[in-house]
């Protein structure tokens, strides 16, 4: 565990997280690993295993925004980015450095600021990415997806550097196949934005890749195969 004082943010490897989600008993993800006969030991290194319990887990919707937010940086960004990369989140107003004490899943979540554009962020010799999730599910089609992107980033007055949109796809009507990627930046970019921020999009291709398409500034997709290892790599 370390801090990032210039962001008020703390910050974990992935062995610290699954250490913490291991001491919750009450949680989803434990939930789903007991139904699935795999613990804690091994799931770190089986990531079809990972991504057929996180596609279950999102699909039945947590309860609570935290848990989303820190289960997709477990389990999906986390692929895409650099193995030794941290997990980073902002922390409340007020919360001292010396007095944090987190043995439990819960522990997190009541030290972290909800309120904030930032829902999670990775944290390498890159530097420091920021992300906002959002989770999507309507129509797997390019219009409609289209819209909720121009209502959560263009319709808010959005308008910082610093913070990249994460769209994650668990739409039901339509095929993401019928996504057009081309089109839809053509449309994104019409809306003139006055930031160079990511839009990403994130979706689970037949449990066969983890696949995130950027969308802007430029068009580019990274595709990362699902294998019984843990994937690193870099967008």
């Amino acid at each position: 565990m370390y801090f990032i004082q210039k962001t008020n943010m703390i910050g974990f490897d992935l062995d610290e997280l699954i250490k913490l989600y291991e001491n919750a008993k009450t949680d989803e993800l434990f939930k789903e690993l007991n139904k699935s006969a795999i613990n804690l030991n091994n799931f770190q290194d089986n990531k079809l295993k990972q991504n057929e319990i996180a596609d279950r887990i999102v699909n039945n919707g947590l309860k609570k925004k935290e848990e989303i937010e820190i289960f997709i940086a477990i389990d999906a960004c986390l692929a895409f980015y650099k193995k030794d990369s941290k997990i980073c989140f902002v922390l409340r107003s007020g919360v001292k450095k010396d007095d944090i004490k987190i043995a439990k899943l819960e522990d997190l979540k009541n030290i972290v600021e909800e309120k904030t554009l930032t829902d999670f962020a990775i944290f390498s010799d890159d530097g420091l990415r920021q992300f906002q999730l959002k989770q999507y599910k309507n129509n797997l089609d390019t219009d409609s997806l289209f819209n909720f992107i121009k209502d959560k980033v263009y319709g808010h007055g959005h308008n910082s550097d610093n913070i990249n949109f994460i769209f994650l796809l668990q739409g039901s009507g339509g095929l993401i196949q019928y996504i057009d990627y081309k089109k839809l930046k053509e449309k994104i970019e019409s809306l003139n934005f006055s930031f160079s921020s990511q839009i990403l999009i994130l979706y689970n291709e037949q449990n066969k890749f983890n696949v995130i398409n950027q969308i802007y500034p430029k068009l580019a997709t990274c595709r990362k195969e699902i294998t019984d290892k843990y994937l690193s790599g870099e967008f």
